[in-house]
This record gives C-alpha cells, sequence and structure tokens, in this order.
C-alpha cells in the first residue's frame, strides 16, 4: 500500500492589479496555499514600485508571480499561474481566440454555396 504524503502543497498564484490614486497603478499576487490534510491559507506580495500605467503594473505583477512560482518550485510547492484577471496582452490570450476556426481560415479559392450569408454580412 502506498503511505499518504501529508507534506503535499499546491499554490495559485494570480497576478492582479489595482489603482492607488488616479493614474497610479501597484501590481500585486493573489496567494492561495493548499496543504493535503490542513486548511488553505491566502496572502498577498507587493511589487515594490507603483506604476504610471496599467499595462506596466501588470507586467510587475507578472513578473513577481513568474519569481514566486520559480521559487517555490525549487522547495517542491507545486504552482499554478492564473492570469484570468490581466488583459489578453499578458494573459497569453489573442484577439481571434473566441472565434471559430473554420470562419478564420477559409480558403477564397474554393467557391461558396451560401452567397446569401455573404451578402447580408
Amino acid at each position: 500500500m502506498k503511505p499518504i504524503n501529508r507534506t503535499d502543497r499546491i499554490q495559485t498564484l494570480r497576478p492582479r492589479v489595482f489603482e492607488i490614486d488616479t493614474g497610479l497603478f501597484r501590481g500585486y499576487v493573489d496567494i492561495r496555499e493548499r496543504q493535503s490534510g490542513v486548511s488553505a491559507s491566502s496572502r498577498s506580495e507587493y511589487c515594490p514600485n507603483t506604476a504610471v500605467s496599467r499595462d506596466l503594473a501588470e507586467r510587475q505583477a507578472l513578473d513577481l508571480a513568474k519569481h514566486i512560482r520559480t521559487a517555490s518550485q525549487r522547495v517542491g510547492i507545486r504552482s499554478q499561474l492564473l492570469c484570468d484577471s490581466l488583459s489578453d496582452g499578458h494573459a497569453g490570450r489573442h484577439e481571434l481566440d473566441s472565434i471559430p476556426a473554420f470562419l478564420i481560415r477559409r480558403s477564397a479559392a474554393t467557391p461558396s454555396t451560401r452567397k446569401h450569408l455573404r451578402a447580408v454580412a
């Protein structure tokens, strides 16, 4: 029988940004840590500097999250980086992700049988 590992720890890292004052932003990372058999804990790590644009603050928060992730993986903690609160460019999403591929990659050489739909669009 396989022994249960009680020291299995999992971290969830979410880089986020908040506005301090008009035109000043600060990035931070929301860290939620779970240990099997023990309750979860959460904390926040803040970027050392403020930024004058949201884009720069998002970049700083993402860099801080990646740094925390590599440091925790060296210790043996599994971590997940979730970029759902960042803008599309920093989160790795593209502009056409929500559009089906058959609408984008349409060959112009093949004849279309649905001419009435093309005329309306």
